[in-house]
């Protein structure tokens, strides 16, 4: 789990003139659009939901291309919660480790220069006039050569970019028949309205079996959107039941910023803007408050869709578009279980879906033959029911203004009661923008007597223990996390997919709610040296009482040790948090794993690094307890060379320059030798960190160092030797220490915490220089966080491990 103290920072006229004449009347006007109001036909609303098809499916799979070499990414700002009201700046991550799998995926995503002023403003324009010709712009569009071709290039090269991300993060895109479309959006509309509106509106010619102004040859894309709007805003506003909560508006040439990547944009050809619970009108990004004022984005879609001719239809790039799209609502929109949207031709139009499981798109139907499949797909990619659009009900918003200004979140409780929370803040507080894979949502929320709690949501995959169990035995534990009540099997990803779905490429994922206690911020926010190694102390003891109830953590990071309660007895100053990559132990009571590589990757021991590419023939062996405690070892170091005193953090050069440059450096073969190396001929002694740092601080490192770097070579040499049940023999020698190897490594933390509440034991080796002197001079030990810029020290692009099968088999969905 995170740690909880960072916020990261997401009709139209119909012209019938038989039946729709008499429903018009006024809609809310957008800024600098081309308006056709509306007032919808007022009908009760009907509960719907998307249906799967039991009819026989085929899936086939279009793998992702080759990305390029990634880019280095800039630093991200990340605001600390309102209670704070610090901006921390830098290479901080934010505090879980999920930037990880989001930072592989987005580090190559570094614009090369800021987009046009001209392309910040956002152009909209409505559905068009039954009686307005087809144009090759709407009227209140930019022009198409507004644009140098140089920024046109550009913006063409950051397109490509983002899509080779979403590639790389998907896989790739699986293929389903389109018979599924016949069945799905089954209960959206009746039979007999669809066959009354196909029968009465002017668009459709039943005779010709031909939407009507889709029957010329195209020879520009663009000239579809005045054609396809009429037809998606008619069906909407006729069939909908939307009473003005969705509205068709040609986005093409307006510019939808992305969350994870603000520098980056892209324009949707024709978005369903939404109105409700679920949705507000985009941020300004950070610094540009009063410059910036979108009224439609990826925060408020509905959905989008991508259009092209039939004559450029089979190029990946039109679906490869449409989900780079659909990835950015599902992260602005952070209560999103799934996000769909269209891509149609003049002819022809098919479904992409996307969600934590990955992605798959349908093959393409006839839209003039089969309108009515047509008419179903438009009405649930635009359904004014949330839950059909893919939204989690469950987490609702007050609106006001266009912008979120509170919310609840509701859960089961501790006697399986269904409880609403309040949320304290509208985003969640930690939200993992790599879609497919866990998907963590962290909010902070207060029950009814006002307690502070913390409720996470995570989609974990089939093969993967469910966190709940793992918490459950750390029920009472200190120094571990505790459990106020969970809720399992809230969703499930293979529900959002054909019955006969078929994939070797797909795990099913469930999505549960743990409700839990809240902690103070990570353990990087320790006002004096000796809060945090005293906080570092407790949850290495909370990692030993975890060991003895069976539980291996294998995620120790910074970010997963939180500080404890101001005052807290020993035990409890430090907080082990984040258990949904824990695993069971093997047999009663062995200190180690059976599953493969896990955790963050700056932090991965040596033998753990090892296990791959980097093996040099060596056996592999399971991830154990001593890998945990090389990973607490990583997280001092961290701490003492990636700051240069408390709370100021080294500068983007100064940090690629100590260890930790290399050691986050994400191929093993050379990450894995670097820190060979630093255990047995470097250490704090050869390698100082800032001299900021006391001596009993250093001497901690270097008796840990000489601890472990025996117990390391010792797993080289077991791995060395031959015949499985020997090396599994030497292990079991090992680990039979298990006890006496933590009762070590605390008595270095029993002394060196003597040492510094000594007077004058946090003095600095030697002093510091004026840039970083820092007033945390003295034990503090029930200070309050300091609201100081750590961000820095701790933002990295650190590989976030979550192991799968490698089974190369079909697996279904069942």
């Amino acid at each position: 789990m995170p740690n909880p103290s960072t916020t990261i920072p997401s009709g139209v006229r119909t012209r019938s003139q038989t039946r729709c004449q008499a429903q018009l009347g006024s809609a809310q006007a957008i800024p600098n659009a081309t308006i056709l109001p509306l007032k919808p036909k007022p009908s009760a609303p009907s509960k719907t939901r998307a249906r799967r098809s039991n009819a026989a499916q085929s899936t086939r799979r279009t793998p992702a291309k080759t990305p390029k070499a990634p880019r280095a990414r800039a630093p991200v700002k990340i605001s600390t919660p309102a209670t704070s009201g610090t901006t921390l700046t830098g290479r901080q991550r934010p505090y879980t480790r999920s930037v990880a799998a989001a930072q592989r995926a987005l580090g190559g995503l570094r614009a090369q220069k800021d987009q046009d002023a001209s392309e910040a403003g956002q152009t909209i324009t409505e559905s068009p006039s039954r009686h307005t010709p087809p144009q090759s712009e709407p009227a209140s569009a930019v022009s198409r050569t507004s644009v140098s071709q140089n920024d046109a290039s550009d913006s063409q090269v950051r397109v490509d970019e983002m899509t080779r991300v979403v590639m790389q993060e998907l896989h790739g895109i699986e293929i389903v028949d389109a018979t599924f479309l016949k069945g799905l959006y089954k209960d959206v509309v009746s039979e007999s309205k669809i066959d009354d509106f196909l029968a009465t509106t002017e668009l459709y010619d039943s005779g010709k079996h031909m939407w009507a102004d889709l029957s010329i040859n195209f020879q520009d894309e663009r000239d579809l959107y005045n054609p396809l709007m009429m037809i998606i805003g008619a069906v909407v506003n006729g069939l909908g039941n939307t009473n003005g909560s969705r509205r068709v508006v040609d986005t093409h040439a307006s510019t939808f910023l992305h969350a994870d990547e603000p520098s980056h944009s892209s324009k949707p050809h024709i978005t369903i803007l939404a109105t409700g619970p679920s949705f507000q009108k985009p941020r300004a990004p950070e610094g540009k408050e009063g410059a910036y004022d979108a009224t439609i984005g990826f925060s408020n879609a509905a959905s989008v869709f991508q259009v092209t001719r039939d004559a450029t239809s089979f190029d990946d790039k039109h679906i490869e578009r449409l989900a780079m799209h659909s990835r950015q609502i599902m992260i602005q929109q952070p209560n999103r279980l799934f996000c769909r949207s269209l891509l149609i031709t003049e002819t022809r139009v098919l479904l992409l879906h996307y969600d934590h499981s990955g992605a798959y798109r349908t093959e393409f139907v006839n839209i003039h033959e089969d309108p009515k499949t047509f008419i179903r797909l438009v009405l649930g990619v635009s359904s004014a029911e949330e839950d059909v659009l893919g939204l989690d009900t469950s987490v609702q918003w007050l609106v006001k203004d266009g912008y979120k200004v509170g919310g609840t979140i509701s859960t089961l409780d501790a006697s399986g009661n269904l409880v609403a929370y309040a949320l304290e803040d509208v985003e969640p507080i930690f939200f993992r923008p790599a879609v497919r894979g866990r998907g963590t949502a962290c909010w902070y929320a207060k029950d009814a007597t006002g307690s502070p709690v913390i409720i996470k949501d995570l989609w974990r995959a089939d093969m993967k223990g469910a966190e709940h169990e793992f918490l459950e035995r750390a029920k009472g534990l200190q120094g571990v996390v505790q459990m106020v009540s969970f809720e399992d099997e809230r969703a499930q990803t293979k529900d959002f997919r054909p019955e006969t779905y078929r994939s070797d490429d797909f795990y099913n994922r469930t999505l549960s709610r743990i409700t839990m206690k809240r902690y103070g911020p990570s353990i990087a926010y320790s006002t004096s040296q000796w809060r945090l190694i005293a906080s570092l102390r407790d949850a290495i003891q909370g990692h030993f009482n975890l060991i003895k109830a069976n539980v291996l953590h294998r995620d120790v990071t910074t970010e997963n040790i939180l500080l404890g309660e101001e005052g807290a007895p020993v035990g409890q100053r430090g907080i082990l948090i984040d258990l949904d990559m824990a695993a069971p132990v093997k047999g009663k009571r062995a200190p180690f794993s059976v599953e493969g590589r896990v955790g963050t990757w700056l932090y991965l021991s040596f033998a753990v690094l090892a296990n791959g590419k980097a093996n040099r023939g060596l056996a592999c062996v399971d991830h154990d307890y001593l890998d945990d405690l090389e990973s607490f070892f990583y997280v001092l170091c961290h701490l003492m060379y990636g700051f240069d005193s408390i709370g100021v953090a080294k500068s983007e050069k100064d940090f690629r320059e100590t260890v930790l440059g290399a050691w986050e450096n994400q191929d093993a073969v050379l990450t894995a030798p670097s820190k060979l190396a630093y255990f047995h001929s470097q250490g704090m002694h050869v390698v100082p960190p800032s001299p900021f740092w006391s001596q009993a601080c250093v001497d901690l490192g270097e008796k840990i160092r000489h601890f472990l770097c025996p117990l390391l070579m010792a797993k080289i040499k077991i791995r060395s030797t031959k015949g499985a049940a020997v090396r599994e023999a030497m292990l079991a020698d090992l680990h039979a220490g298990v006890e006496e190897h933590y009762s070590q490594v605390l008595g270095f933390f029993d002394t060196a915490l003597e040492e510094l509440a000594k007077p004058g034991g946090e003095a600095p080796r030697r002093p510091p220089s004026a840039s970083t002197t820092s007033s945390f001079d003295s034990p503090r030990r029930d200070a309050n966080p300091p609201l100081a810029p750590v961000n820095r020290g701790m933002k990295r692009s650190i590989e976030d491990v979550e192991a799968l099968p490698n089974i190369r088999r079909t697996r279904s969905r069942r």
